[in-house]
């Protein structure tokens, strides 16, 4: 009897702990997170294939421009610190036309809604952007101080508050610009061309430009418009 009882027992002591291992919860397990789209964009600036470097510049335009989207000030950053890294000032500098995908950020950035800044600076000293062509778009307030713009092509750009401060503007086409309130103090303006454009009474000019500009310039309304002018 006493063996059969300690069976009995054995056998009851099994089936508790399958009961017990039954019940208990199963693991959870979680998912991998999905990478957020601006980090994953901006991580795929860096890769070394052009075409995946135009597709990440692609997909934070896209981002830019969502509906209500509050990632433009995030954007501008990114492609600003893309061209610093892509475009540097230094010697050779202008030998070439912009890479492409330079030229593709400039233009993403140029084109941006500019009520969507929220105050942001895009960052772009030091940069080589020599004979670049940018037309009729917009980079207000950029800091463009020591770039070299060699020969770049700036028609009817909307300059206006821009930091030009040592830039190198050497044969570079402004014509039509508007340079209000733009700071241009010891930019190089030999050669460039600045018929049409329009400058504020808070506009910088190099002292050594200043005479040659205001000869050329009249007033409309409270602007100035520089008359047919190649320094």
């Amino acid at each position: 009897m006493r063996r059969r009882a300690l069976v009995f027992a054995v056998v009851a002591a099994g089936l508790a702990v399958a009961g017990a291992a039954v019940l208990l919860p199963a693991p959870t397990v979680s998912s991998r997170p999905v990478a957020d789209p601006l980090d994953r964009a901006t991580v795929r600036l860096g890769s070394p294939g052009l075409d995946e470097r135009l597709a990440a510049i692609h997909e934070l335009e896209g981002l830019m421009w969502g509906y209500e989207s509050p990632h433009q000030p995030a954007v501008m950053r990114a492609l600003s610190a893309f061209v610093r890294s892509r475009a540097p000032a230094g010697a050779g500098c202008g030998d070439a036309e912009p890479a492409k995908d330079v030229q593709v950020a400039m233009d993403v950035l140029g084109h941006r809604a500019t009520a969507r800044d929220e105050d942001t600076v895009m960052d772009l000293h030091g940069v080589c952007l020599a004979r670049i062509v940018m037309t009729y778009i917009n980079l207000a307030h950029a800091n463009l101080a020591g770039a070299d713009l060699t020969g770049a092509t700036f028609a009817g750009m909307t300059l206006t508050g821009v930091d030009l401060t040592g830039a190198r503007l050497t044969s570079a086409n402004l014509t039509q610009a508007v340079l209000v309130d733009a700071d241009l103090t010891d930019a190089d303006l030999a050669g460039a061309t600045l018929t049409n454009a329009r400058w504020s009474d808070g506009t910088v000019w190099p002292p050594r430009y200043e005479p040659a500009i205001d000869a050329a310039s009249s007033l409309d309304g409270s602007l100035h418009v520089i008359g047919n002018l190649t320094l």
